[in-house]
């Protein structure tokens, strides 16, 4: 029976929205890790092989591959190389190949177990070996895909939750998880959101994107108030309120009421939020036209991430590539378009263009 050289069967699946991407074990595994297809074959010693009639001897030219000994009867072919059969043998464990199967690594076989005890990535969630589908999501993690029905997800970082990965995670009463990575920043306190606010509108005005002295008030709030919030306008981490004052039909003010936003949020996600809200405040303010959902959210979207580009942090970095790879087709499509204007574009050029047209630029 042939010797089978094979490789792992792998099934990888589609990136999961802002959190997963997938991933080829090759490019996990050391450059060649993966074995190739390779056939070995056993040969029986014949009377060609020695003396006429006989059933041994010596083949010239051939030596074994792991002893470099002549050999003699029958031998193994396999990986380009000859071998005496007791020799063809899993090269970590020493024990003969089930099956009539096995893998190869730099040119040397090895039996299931050994290689992917040896070669294979270890699952972030169990510390197995990944012998099958997995995932790697955001944060560079690889898991085994069937965690994925195992555990809650983090609703901020998307990790799953736990121990080994996240040491845990609580539920929140509004039916959010948030892991335990994520609750060491969690904005809870009214004084704490405050003042992660007051930082993110002084980074924005930096920007050229500030709201003065306007005061804002900022409210923390559940996702059941927010899920209760009725139109396009409403973010699902945040809400901003405003109000147009009129006298005898003319406008004589225009006022933000209240910017909302989800309690629990770790430091970063949720100035993240706060500065798409202020992008909703700014555009409000500043008198623009109203915009299509694509092309309001977008801008905001942006204001969040220009945010995010000022924090030279690798969990901003992060974020940022979420936001890149949301599929949602208003709040990551209008991001990635205002991201492909400000290619020709510059930040005020692009607004100028948005408060004149009420749209993004043509071509993008």
């Amino acid at each position: 029976m042939p010797w089978i050289c094979t490789t792992p069967s792998l099934r990888f699946l589609k990136a999961l929205p802002t959190a997963l991407f997938a991933l080829s074990l090759a490019a996990v595994l050391a450059a060649g890790a993966l074995p190739t297809h390779a056939h070995g074959q056993t040969h029986a010693a014949s009377a060609a092989d020695g003396e006429a009639g006989g059933n041994v001897g010596v083949h010239e030219d051939l030596t074994c591959a792991y002893c470099g000994g002549p050999i003699v009867g029958p031998y193994v072919t396999a990986l380009g190389k000859t071998w005496h059969p007791e020799h063809f043998v899993c090269t970590h464990c020493r024990r003969p190949f089930s099956e009539n199967t096995f893998y190869e690594k730099d040119g040397l076989p090895y039996c299931h177990a050994c290689y992917f005890e040896l070669f294979s990535p270890r699952c972030a969630v169990c510390g197995e070996p990944i012998r099958s589908t997995y995932l790697q999501n955001v944060w560079g993690d690889l898991y085994c895909a069937g965690h994925e029905d195992e555990f809650e997800r983090c609703y901020s970082c998307g990790r799953l939750i736990c121990d080994r990965l996240t040491r845990g995670g609580v539920e929140y009463d509004d039916g959010r998880w948030m892991c335990n990575l994520c609750r060491r920043t969690a904005v809870d306190d009214a004084d704490d959101a405050r003042e992660v606010l007051e930082d993110v509108r002084r980074t924005l005005g930096r920007l050229g994107l500030g709201l003065g002295d306007v005061e804002i008030p900022l409210r923390l709030v559940d996702k059941a108030e927010l899920d209760r919030i009725e139109g396009d306008a409403c973010d699902p981490n945040g809400n901003t309120v405003t109000c147009v004052l009129r006298r005898e039909g003319r406008v004589i003010d225009r006022v933000v009421e209240e910017i909302e936003i989800l309690h629990g949020l770790p430091r970063e996600h949720f100035a993240t939020i706060a500065a798409h809200e202020c992008g909703h405040a700014w555009l409000f303010l500043e008198r623009f036209p109203d915009l299509p959902p694509l092309v309001e959210e977008g801008i905001c979207e942006l204001f969040a991430h220009l945010w995010l580009e000022q924090q030279h942090t690798r969990e901003a970095v992060r974020r940022m590539r979420m936001m890149e790879n949301n599929e949602d087709p208003v709040y990551g499509e209008g991001l990635r378009t205002a991201l492909r204007s400000l290619d020709v574009y510059s930040v005020p050029a692009l607004l100028a263009y948005v408060r004149l047209n009420a749209d993004f630029p043509p071509g993008f």
